[in-house]
């Protein structure tokens, strides 16, 4: 039997039956809802403490993409493991939350984590 570790990954995906193969849905972490739950952008990390972040605004043709790169030597004193971090950066309608999801390649293993925070609905 799987722990909740194990189980968190197939938590997060819906099949919303779209007839596409291999075509699922992202569900929120917490309240695990499929419609609602925005991906918006997205960060790299490296180990020597460069930054990348990209993020997708409005929509339509008034969309645009917001794109930032750091290098602070400083984050690779704190920065865990040798490789890199990938996240997605996203929010949720339901649950007034920010979220991040986090791949981060620590030796040949790749990790997975989430955090939040509460956002204040408009």
């Amino acid at each position: 039997m799987a722990n909740a570790k194990e189980e968190l990954l197939p938590v997060l995906l819906a099949d919303l039956d779209l007839s596409e193969p291999n075509y699922l849905a992202v569900k929120c972490p917490d309240c695990e809802e499929a419609y609602g739950f925005h991906i918006d952008g997205a960060s790299v990390v490296n180990a020597s403490g460069q930054k990348l972040r990209v993020e997708s605004k409005n929509e339509d043709s008034s969309a645009r993409l917001d794109v930032q790169l750091e290098n602070d030597p400083h984050d690779a004193k704190t920065f865990r493991g040798r490789r890199h971090a990938v996240s997605l950066l996203g929010w949720c309608e339901h649950c007034h939350k920010d979220y991040t999801l986090t791949f981060e390649q620590v030796k040949g293993t790749t990790y997975f984590s989430k955090s939040s925070t509460d956002i204040s609905p408009e």
